[in-house]
């Protein structure tokens, strides 16, 4: 039987016994990635690192994935019971296997059409805010807010440093057209940078490549 070893929190489910612990985060690569086994330590400097990293943003899934407390990681395995069987080792296991297409499946399986809609904003806009979500989606304020929330409990969506941003797979796994609440867009373009921009990129290009932009232009786009 599998068990990650937990400092507060325990959750049942159907590999047994599931805790969630975090080592020494004073010690970066000494154990604070791995689920299971070691010292904990638990104070408030702690808390402070996590809300400071929040608040910036994260480098990947599994970076988001440390920061979380007890509780909301036992609220994920909870709701994707299929991420703990076999139990992951670490933090990195865990998202990678959150991120799979069958994983993700079956946690848009458990969403409601108005959570659905939502994760489809995401996916279009890209990477976003909260704000802007609530702009796109042409619906209650509160319901989007919490559908937001409902995501990004169920690791379907992550803060990175540019924004909100849905799983790379969720675009694939979005599938039942108009009908259930999923548009078939694409993710947009960016928005087009500032002209002093451009100006110093296209300065920065060799004379080969900027003649094969201009003949791209001059033929509508076409290469």
């Amino acid at each position: 039987m599998g068990a990650l070893v937990s400092c507060s929190v325990i959750v049942c489910c159907t590999s047994g016994a599931v805790r969630a612990c975090r080592t020494n985060p004073t010690t970066p690569g000494s154990g604070y990635d791995r689920i299971g086994g070691g010292t904990t330590y638990v104070g408030s400097v702690g808390q402070v690192g996590r809300t400071a990293r929040a608040a910036e943003g994260h480098r990947s899934l599994a970076d988001q994935l440390r920061t979380w407390s007890d509780e909301q990681v036992a609220a994920l395995l909870t709701a994707r019971p299929d991420l703990v069987t076999p139990a992951p080792h670490d933090f990195s296991q865990l998202a990678s296997r959150a991120t799979t297409r069958t994983s993700i499946a079956r946690a848009l399986d458990g969403l409601t059409r108005g959570e659905l809609a939502v994760l489809d904003a995401l996916v279009v806009a890209g990477q976003t805010s909260d704000r802007e979500v609530v702009e796109i989606v042409h619906a209650d304020k509160d319901s989007t807010v919490a559908a937001v929330a409902r995501l990004r409990e169920l690791a379907l969506a992550w803060d990175s440093p540019e924004g909100l941003r849905p799983l790379t797979g969720a675009a694939d796994a979005l599938v039942g057209g108009p009908d259930g609440g999923v548009s078939g867009l694409r993710p947009r373009s960016p928005g087009a940078p500032p002209l002093e921009v451009v100006a110093q990129r296209l300065a920065e290009v060799t004379p080969e490549a900027r003649s094969m932009l201009e003949h791209v232009v001059a033929s509508g786009g076409e290469a």
